[in-house]
């Protein structure tokens, strides 16, 4: 197995026997864990110029954020994911919503993107977790590819009331000062934290579970074999969903470049 895919399924606490299956496991979910809606709301007051404002998006996944922010702000945005797949449809989720002249979607690894040395208005991670190493490190990274007041949106969040948890992928999550001091360590300016309410995370944690739990039964009854990989699988997504509903606060934060 080649590496990029190795590191997808690991990103996504699978097996790599069940990468094949990725697409039909979440074939029901567009939106990958982030708040693409509240994305829009955050960028939409900012005085950026139009359709020549340049978005790039890290771990696009299917194009969930970078569709929106074509279709309802007009800028351009350039979309990078691993998996090609979740490509495949973010390709086609802009030409349903008339904006494929708008987006570019490249299968490519973030970090080698974001190293390029190209300048953009506004780098938009979301629901990537810490890919890129702790929250000084991701800013780190993503200021490397903004210009001068430029923005970065990192959707993700912080602990509610514990320093650290014990859990794979979460290694890095602090609590809310911490996160906030981190964030600013470049010298950036916070902007806006836009905190999502516990109903939304609760219904949209339901709503993935089921259609997965449908997903499961229906790959299991194709691939037998794959029943305990599965059926593992299935309860790694809602041990994780319990975490976030008990542990964590969903938010989205905006950075202003210095």
């Amino acid at each position: 197995m080649q590496m990029n895919e190795q590191h997808i399924a690991d990103s996504f606490g699978i097996s790599p026997e069940l990468l094949p299956h990725l697409p039909t496991l979440l074939a029901d979910i567009w939106v990958l864990g982030s708040w693409p809606d509240r994305i829009v709301e955050l960028l939409s007051p900012l005085e950026l110029p139009g359709d020549s404002t340049r978005v790039l998006e890290v771990g696009c996944g299917k194009g969930a954020v970078s569709v929106p922010i074509a279709r309802d702000l007009g800028f351009r945005v350039h979309g990078v994911d691993l998996f090609e797949p979740f490509l495949q449809e973010a390709r086609a989720r802009a030409a349903e919503a008339g904006v494929a002249d708008r987006c570019t979607f490249e299968q490519a690894d973030m970090k080698e993107v974001l190293g390029r040395g190209e300048t953009y208005d506004v780098v938009v991670i979301a629901a990537v977790g810490h890919a890129l190493g702790d929250t000084v490190e991701i800013v780190g990274a993503l200021r490397q590819t903004v210009r001068p007041g430029g923005y970065m949106v990192l959707d993700d969040g912080y602990l509610s009331r514990k320093e650290r948890v014990d859990y794979p992928g979460y290694e890095h999550c602090r609590d809310r000062e911490t996160t906030l001091r981190e964030l600013t360590a470049h010298g950036d300016r916070l902007v806006k934290e836009v905190v999502i309410p516990f109903t939304d995370l609760m219904a949209y944690n339901a709503r993935n579970n089921e259609v997965i739990a449908r997903r499961v039964t229906e790959v299991s009854l194709r691939h037998p074999e794959l029943r305990e990989q599965l059926l593992r699988y299935q309860q790694a997504e809602i041990e994780e969903c319990l975490l976030l509903e008990t542990e964590t606060v969903a938010a989205i934060l905006l950075l202003q470049r210095t």
